[in-house]
């Protein structure tokens, strides 16, 4: 590091530059980075470095996709507006998928981050639609999808809409449908499941994936089964499948 030159946070941080500088101008740099400024001895003046913007550098808001021709790289998530769905927890719901989507046309509603529809995309979908309403957050999605396209990958396209909504219009059918709505949106699971099944949006054979809290009860509608329930901490992943015309 050159004198005269600020360093950034991580390199105050840095065990090496500890050894090297005044022990106690090191524990006030941390101090003070810890709360509202941060001083170094080598900088003329005193950077001004906000604990959020501490937290991004150190940590950054990102999530990994797990599997398929995507493992392991990295998307942004908005931290602040969405609720991603945990690695373990997708690693569960596509391995009770048979861990492949391989020619499967996929549908991802309430989006957010993308990390669902991402993760089918991944491992093999035909086409994954996105439909996320939150104008940044779609901005964000949008970014993650077109940093990972590739030749081997599925089509994909992302809509600005209200989920619930844009069911009533969308005028085509899914293999399989992801919903994960913010946990307080107001009658987000029924009205999300009788748009589906008003509107035909699942094909006769599709898979449902519904997250939503482990507390609380919910209603199925008759037109839906129960093919699994899973709790896993404060989420619960419901996989539904539409009701044939005999079992109605």
């Amino acid at each position: 590091m050159l004198d005269g030159i600020c360093p950034t946070v991580p390199e105050i941080l840095e065990p090496s530059n500890i050894v090297l500088r005044s022990w106690r101008h090191e524990i006030s740099s941390i101090q003070r980075m810890l709360g509202i400024l941060v001083y170094s001895p080598l900088c003329r003046g005193t950077a001004s470095i906000r604990i959020s913007n501490f937290q991004n550098i150190r940590y950054g808001a990102q999530m990994r996709i797990t599997s398929g021709i995507l493992r392991n790289r990295r998307f942004e998530v908005p931290s602040e507006e969405v609720r991603p769905t945990m690695e373990s927890v997708r690693e569960a719901i596509f391995s009770s998928l048979g861990g492949k989507c391989e020619e499967l046309k996929v549908l991802d509603l309430f989006a957010g981050s993308g990390a669902l529809g991402m993760e089918a995309w991944s491992r093999g979908a035909d086409s994954v639609t996105f439909v996320e309403q939150h104008s940044r957050v779609s901005s964000i999605l949008q970014n993650n999808i077109q940093s990972m396209e590739s030749e081997d990958l599925g089509k994909t396209r992302c809509i600005k809409a209200d989920a619930v909504t844009w069911l009533a219009r969308v005028g085509e059918s899914f293999d399989l449908i992801l919903a994960d709505p913010p946990y307080d949106l107001p009658n987000a699971f029924s009205d999300t499941l009788n748009g589906i099944a008003e509107h035909s949006v699942l094909t006769a054979d599709g898979i449902l994936v519904y997250e939503l809290r482990s507390r609380g009860s919910i209603e199925i509608p008759d037109s839906w089964k129960v093919l699994r329930d899973k709790k896993y901490g404060k989420t619960r992943v419901l996989k539904l499948k539409l009701n044939s015309e005999e079992e109605s």
